[in-house]
Formats: structure tokens, C-alpha cells, sequence
């Protein structure tokens, strides 16, 4: 045992558990590029609002582009008439190859930061497990969700001495996509000053959410349109593998008075519960705002599978605090989180991404869990770390 712990810790070690965890994935990839089934689907449905907006046709409704396997455009007006400028200005294959170079670009940031940078202060043989929650679609739908993902994660390493660059970078991928205005989990988090938290994260929300806000009030009929089309396509057809998907598969479709209730209690919840395990397990600066980020995942209502790169991250930051609970308990919460990582790989192998909706609500548990646990444990002194996954065996 001691012979095979030595192993994965060297670099070939290291890198054989990197491409067994990234297998499922690439696969998955290459398959979906052979058969070229919905490849870039997501970016075709912002080209094919960018044609719209030039040829100045409605956004909303109507049959999609011809010869374009698109998805209904569910953006902003803003988001289509910044792409057909960019399109106007490079032609629609300067468009499509410069969004195709950006897109590549930011996953292989995102694959080099997540398991090999100095993020958190664990071998990327422990990070890249984390990789079996990613699937080949979650990279083949081309969504924009992915370079904003990038953009939020490149920020992130600013959060402890310049806050306002990582709320100018959520500010603005919420333009895109106002969800995302939950990665702010990330700054609440920060051991920073309440006041200086407080105001970047008031000026991120007003400034993600003002053009949406001001589409909605003043945008008369094809706010109208947006929002019927929108609520149609995340509702009814693709509801995700966060709280909606869970809801979606126990047979309640659409957001009512009782499932909204719901929701809110819940993100406050996953909110209260991440910051407990954050500010409370003796956690690095650092490692508190990957905390935070992955725990915001959790609270994307409409979790995609491009939404996932930084739940797995977060998973292994909350093995990492299980650790100055307990040495018993750490363990076994570590062990835990990498058995999930082992079953989503299974899972990732046997039905392509829906392994999610199992391992969000899992993640969930674990993380209300340790806060429950550290709450009780808030009297007594910290047990000394004790390693998550390859020292865990007595030799």
C-alpha cells in the first residue's frame, strides 16, 4: 500500500489518475464531435440572434436560422446586438473562429487552474478527481457559460487584495447571465472587512442586473416575449441537475408559490451552512473563497452541466475542512467526497451527465452536514489535519 500511495504522488502517478479522471469527458467530447450531435448548439443560438439583430428580425419566437441546429435564444437583446457588432465587424466565420479560439482557451485555463495551479494547497493528484463531474456536453454545447466561468475563476485570485476587479468580472458575466451573480458567495466568504464586502457586492449585483432590470421595465412587448420563451425553455424543457432538476424528477414541474418558498430556504440554507464550514474550520484565505465559489454552484437553481467546474473544487476544499473537525470524521467525509468523485465516474461512463442530479444533493447533504457538526464542535479544541485521500492508511 505504502509502494502504491508513493506511486500516485510521483508524476506518472499523478498524471495516470489525471487521464483516468478527464477519460469519461474526452470521450464523451470526441463521440459528440464525430456524430456532431447539437456541437456548439449554444453559441449557434447567440450567431444566430447576431444575424437576427442585423437583419433587423425579432429575437424571440419564430422558426430558428436556417441550416442552424440552434437552441432558443434566451438572452438579453444586449447580449444579440453586441454579437451581431462583433459579427458585422469579422463576418460570421470571424465570429464563430474567434468565439471557437476564446472558448478553447478559457477550458484549458479553467482544466490547468482547477487541478494544477496553487488555487488550493492540495496535489493535483487529489484535484483531478474532480474532473469525473464534467461531461463531453458540458464542453460540446459551446455555452457561454464556460468562458464566463474562466473569467470569474481568473478573477478570484484578486478577491483578498483588490475585491473590486472579482465584482467587476461577476458585474459583468451577470450581464450574461444573472445567475451568476450567486459566485459573490465567493467575496462573502473573504476574510475581508464587512463594509468593503458589503459595498463591491452592491455595486456588483446593481451593475450585473441593471441592463436585465431595465430590459424587463421598458422593454414592452419583446420583454414579454423573452421572458415566455425564457421560462418555457429552463422550466419545461430543460430544467438542469440543481433544485429545479431535483424537483423536475420528483414530478413538479414549474416554479409555484410552494417550490420558490422552497428554493429561498434552501439557498440560505447552503448559504449560512458554506460560510460556517469556511470561517470556522480554520480553512486558508484562499481556500475560503473556492469554498464559497463551489458552494454557489450548489445555488444556481438551474445547475447545467457547464455550471460544474467549480462544484468539484469546492467538494475537495470541504474534504480538506473536514479534516480540523475530527480525525475520524475527516476521514470519512473525505473518503466520502472521492467515493462520489469514484461513482460519478461510473455514472459519467454509464449515462453521460446525469450523475449530477445525484451528486448535487449529496454535496448538499455534506456540506450542511459539517456545518451542523462544526457548530457542535465549537467548544472544543481542533484536532490536528489529517491527510483526505493517500496518507489515510496505517502503514
Amino acid at each position: 500500500m505504502q509502494r502504491l500511495i508513493e506511486m500516485l504522488r510521483s508524476r506518472r502517478g499523478t498524471w495516470l489518475v489525471v487521464v483516468l479522471a478527464t477519460a469519461p469527458m474526452l470521450w464523451g467530447l470526441f463521440s459528440r464531435l464525430k456524430k456532431h450531435n447539437h456541437l456548439f448548439a449554444d453559441f449557434l443560438q447567440l450567431s444566430c440572434a447576431a444575424a437576427r439583430s442585423n437583419a433587423h428580425q425579432p429575437l424571440y419566437g419564430g422558426a430558428p436560422c436556417a441550416g442552424m441546429d440552434a437552441m432558443p435564444f434566451v438572452y438579453i437583446p444586449l447580449v444579440a446586438h453586441g454579437a451581431a457588432a462583433v459579427s458585422g465587424v469579422l463576418g460570421a466565420s470571424g465570429f464563430t473562429f474567434l468565439y471557437a479560439v476564446l472558448y478553447i482557451a478559457a477550458g484549458l485555463y479553467l482544466f490547468w487552474t482547477l487541478v494544477f495551479s496553487k488555487a488550493v494547497s492540495l496535489a493535483p493528484v487529489e484535484r483531478a478527481p474532480l474532473m469525473t463531474i464534467i461531461t463531453g456536453s458540458a464542453l460540446s454545447w459551446g455555452n457561454i457559460a464556460l468562458p464566463l466561468t474562466a473569467l470569474i475563476v481568473g478573477a478570484a485570485d484578486s478577491i483578498l487584495t483588490l475585491p473590486i476587479v472579482f465584482g467587476a468580472a461577476v458585474a459583468i458575466a451577470s450581464m450574461f447571465k444573472p445567475v451568476f451573480l450567486v459566485y459573490l458567495m465567493g467575496l462573502l466568504y473573504a476574510p475581508l472587512p464587512l463594509m468593503r464586502r458589503a459595498w463591491v457586492i452592491g455595486a456588483s449585483a446593481i451593475c450585473g442586473l441593471a441592463p436585465t432590470a431595465l430590459f424587463m421595465l421598458f422593454g414592452g412587448e419583446e420583454a414579454r416575449q423573452w421572458t415566455a420563451q425564457t421560462l418555457h425553455y429552463v422550466l419545461t424543457q430543460a430544467p438542469g441537475y440543481g433544485f429545479l432538476g431535483w424537483t423536475s424528477a420528483l414530478g413538479v414541474s414549474g416554479v409555484g408559490p410552494v417550490v420558490a418558498v422552497l428554493f429561498v430556504l434552501y439557498a440560505l440554507v447552503i448559504v449560512i451552512s458554506g460560510w460556517i464550514v469556511a470561517a470556522k474550520s480554520g480553512l486558508p484565505d484562499r481556500e475560503r473563497v473556492w469554498l464559497g465559489l463551489g458552494s454557489a454552484a450548489l445555488v444556481i437553481p438551474r445547475m447545467m452541466r457547464y455550471d460544474a467546474f467549480l462544484l468539484g473544487l469546492g467538494m475537495i476544499v470541504l474534504a480538506k475542512a473536514a479534516r480540523t473537525m475530527s480525525p475520524v470524521y475527516g476521514r470519512r467525509i473525505g473518503i466520502g467526497v472521492y467515493g462520489l468523485f469514484a461513482l460519478s465516474w461510473v455514472l459519467n461512463v454509464a449515462v453521460g451527465g446525469n450523475q449530477l442530479l445525484l451528486v448535487t444533493p449529496l454535496f448538499s447533504l455534506l456540506l450542511v452536514g459539517m456545518a451542523g457538526w462544526r457548530l457542535c464542535q465549537l467548544q472544543r479544541p481542533t484536532a490536528p489535519a489529517q491527510p483526505i485521500l493517500l496518507d489515510t492508511v496505517p502503514l
